[in-house]
C-alpha cells in the first residue's frame, strides 16, 4: 500500500471506530446530551474528510479549486461577524487578492506566490483609506485587512504542496500523504491538548484568552504530535529522525498559537463561533484556525529540508 492509502485507511478506521463507539453509547444512554453532541461532531468529521479526499482525487487542480473556494467562504464568514466598515469593498478586494494568489499556484510561480499577497494587501489599505474610510475607521480597517491577508496567504500553502511539489522534492504519493498528514496532525494536536487537559490539567496558561487551555494539555499536544511525526514521517516522507523530531514541536506550537489568536479575535468580537456552517464544529474558520499557522511552517520546513535551490 502507498503512504496515501495507509493514511486514508487509518483516518477512516479511526472515524469508523468513533462512530461505532458513539452509536453504542447513545443506545446505552439515549438522553445523554454529551453523546448527542459528539455524534454530531463525528458526522461533521465525515463531511470534512470526505471533502478533502474528493479534492485529493482531483490532484493539483482539484486542491487549488477546493482551497480557493474554502478561502472565499472563510473571508465571507469573517466579514459577516467582524463589524468592519465597507464590507462590500473589502469582500471585492479580497476576492481579487485570493484569485491572484491562487493563479500564482496555477502557474507554479514560487516568487509570485510568495510576493503577491504581501505587496497587494499593502495597496488595499491606502486605496480604502483615501477613498472611503475616515480616521476613526483606521484601527478596524487595518485589523481586518491584516487578518484576512494573513489568512489568505497562509491557507494557500496547503494547495501549494502539490503545485510546488518539484521544488519541495516530493513524489506524487508523498504529496497526497503530506496534505492528509498536515490536516490530521494539526487537528489531532487539538484533540491531544483537549484530552491531556481533561485528564491531567490543573494549571491554566492563558485564562484571559482561553480558560480551558492548561499546561498539561499544552505538553500533551507537543508530546503526542512529535510522537506521530517520529512514527510516520521518516518512512512516508523520507525525513531524518532529527527532522521528524523538530517537526513535531513546530507543528504543535504553531497550531496552539493559531487557536489562541483566533480565540482572542472571537473574544474581541463577543462571539463563540464564527458561524454554524459545520454542526458541532462552528464555522469554517473555527476549523481552520490552527491550520492557518501550521500550513506555511510545514511547507517551508519541507522546502528547507527536502527542496531544491
Amino acid at each position: 500500500m502507498s503512504s496515501f492509502q495507509i493514511t486514508c485507511a487509518v483516518a477512516l478506521s479511526v472515524l469508523l471506530i468513533a462512530s461505532l463507539v458513539i452509536f453504542i453509547l447513545k443506545k446505552w444512554r439515549p438522553g445523554n446530551e454529551t453523546f448527542k453532541k459528539v455524534a454530531i461532531i463525528i458526522k461533521s468529521w465525515w463531511l470534512i474528510l470526505g471533502s478533502v479526499l474528493l479534492a485529493l482525487s482531483w490532484t493539483k487542480w482539484g486542491l487549488i479549486l477546493f482551497f480557493y473556494l474554502l478561502t472565499v467562504f472563510a473571508i465571507n464568514e469573517y466579514l459577516k461577524v467582524s463589524g468592519a466598515p465597507f464590507k462590500n469593498y473589502l469582500k471585492f478586494g479580497f476576492l481579487i487578492l485570493t484569485t491572484v494568489q491562487y493563479l500564482a499556484l496555477c502557474f507554479e510561480s514560487m516568487h509570485f506566490f510568495q510576493a503577491a499577497v504581501p505587496i497587494l494587501c499593502l495597496w488595499m489599505i491606502p486605496i480604502l483609506v483615501i477613498g472611503r474610510a475616515t480616521i476613526a475607521d483606521l484601527p478596524m480597517v487595518f485589523g481586518v485587512i491584516y487578518g484576512l491577508s494573513m489568512m489568505i496567504y497562509y491557507i494557500s500553502h496547503i494547495p501549494a504542496l502539490p503545485a510546488m511539489s518539484d521544488l519541495l522534492g516530493l513524489s506524487t504519493d508523498q504529496v497526497s500523504f503530506s496534505i492528509l498528514f498536515l490536516l490530521i496532525t494539526t487537528w489531532g494536536n487539538d484533540v491531544f491538548q483537549f484530552l491531556g487537559g481533561k485528564m491531567f490539567g490543573k494549571r491554566k496558561i492563558v485564562p484571559h484568552i482561553s480558560p480551558n487551555k492548561t499546561l498539561a494539555g499544552f505538553i500533551s499536544g507537543i508530546f503526542c504530535t512529535t510522537l506521530v511525526c517520529l512514527i510516520t514521517t521518516p518512512q512516508l516522507l523520507g525525513l531524518s529522525l532529527g527532522a521528524a523530531l523538530a517537526l513535531g514541536p513546530i507543528l504543535s506550537l504553531a497550531g496552539i498559537f493559531g487557536d489562541l489568536i483566533f480565540s482572542a479575535v472571537k473574544r474581541n468580537m463577543g462571539i463563540k463561533d464564527f458561524s454554524q456552517a459545520l454542526p458541532g464544529h462552528g464555522g469554517l474558520l473555527d476549523r481552520l484556525d490552527s491550520l492557518v499557522f501550521t500550513a506555511p511552517l510545514f511547507f517551508h520546513f519541507l522546502y528547507a529540508i527536502k527542496g531544491g535551490p
